[in-house]
């Protein structure tokens, strides 16, 4: 573990969790995780911890963005400047997490290894072994929060492994499957468009053909009030932490364990938009949606 400061009241720890036994796959598998941690006068008498879960092509970085002229930006520091414990990891397979088998993964191998994961964690923090800074917290409260296929993981990891006391998910929906778009006519292109391709076997889908049916990539993920130039940066590919491995990962994980026929991808897309300019902001993945 090495630590890290970011400024006089955050501390930031890097993690490595050995989480081999939850994938049953053979060699060392290892998820990266940083833990952001207020002072522990800060914590209050029932301490949060905020487990972060990045989206496709996106590493944990994704919640500690410092763009330029944008002072505050990181989501992550906003949760721990209103003291809460804050941690983002890597999936298998993206950043610096284990890659050797990258090809090998399944969606619940990677729930159930993102959920030993926060277990190890949560233990420490338990017993108060995580670092120096911080007590035992047998109070303690789980929250795991996910980004549009981080929220996709986070109700596997929910629903199979109940790892968390409570979980939002942003930017992801069990229940829809089109992006919104602006008006009903780009809607409608976008569930005809998924209506064509999406009854085709998964294996035949490339990420750029099931991309086509989405008429504008910029109104489902930035608000109107996002800076211009976050929106363009984003846009460009240049903002976050990108892994390309993940492009790969894409094409290569299945939707279902070996010995488990029931699917647990049942969507692609979210309901309603997000963006990490307000970054507490969440939308509830069980509304009815008209037509955003």
């Amino acid at each position: 573990m090495t630590r890290m400061t970011t400024d006089s009241s955050i501390a930031k720890f890097e993690l490595r969790i050995d989480v081999s036994a939850a994938t049953g796959l053979p060699g060392r598998h290892e998820i990266a995780m940083t833990a952001y941690l207020p002072e522990a006068s800060a914590l209050g008498a029932r301490p949060v911890a905020v487990f972060a879960s990045p989206g496709g092509g996106y590493t944990r970085h994704y919640y500690d963005m410092r763009p330029a002229g944008h002072a505050g930006y990181s989501e992550a520091e906003a949760h721990v400047r209103n003291g809460f414990i804050f941690v983002s990891y890597d999936h298998l397979g993206v950043g610096d997490s284990s890659l050797e088998h990258l090809g090998d993964y399944t969606l619940p191998q990677l729930a159930a290894a993102n959920d030993a994961a926060v277990r190890e964690v949560v233990r420490k923090l338990l017993a108060g072994t995580l670092c120096d800074a911080l007590p035992p917290l047998p109070r303690l409260a789980r929250i795991g929060i996910g980004q549009s296929m981080g929220g996709c993981l986070t109700i596997v990891m929910q629903g199979r492994h109940e790892t968390f006391d409570a979980i939002a998910v942003l930017g992801y929906s069990a229940l829809h499957t089109v992006l919104p778009q602006r008006d009903a006519a780009e809607r409608q292109r976008g569930l005809e468009h998924h209506a064509r391709v999406g009854s085709r076997p998964v294996a035949e889908i490339s990420v750029a053909e099931a991309s086509q049916g989405v008429v504008d990539f910029v109104y489902p993920f930035h608000w109107d009030d996002v800076p211009a130039d976050i929106v363009a940066a984003d846009m460009a590919g240049g903002l976050y932490d990108v892994d390309n491995t993940f492009i790969q990962q894409l094409g290569s994980f299945s939707q279902t364990a070996p010995d488990d026929p029931s699917p647990i991808w049942p969507a692609t897309c979210s309901p309603g938009r997000s963006t990490s300019a307000n970054p507490t902001t969440m939308v509830d993945s069980t509304t009815r949606w008209p037509d955003r």
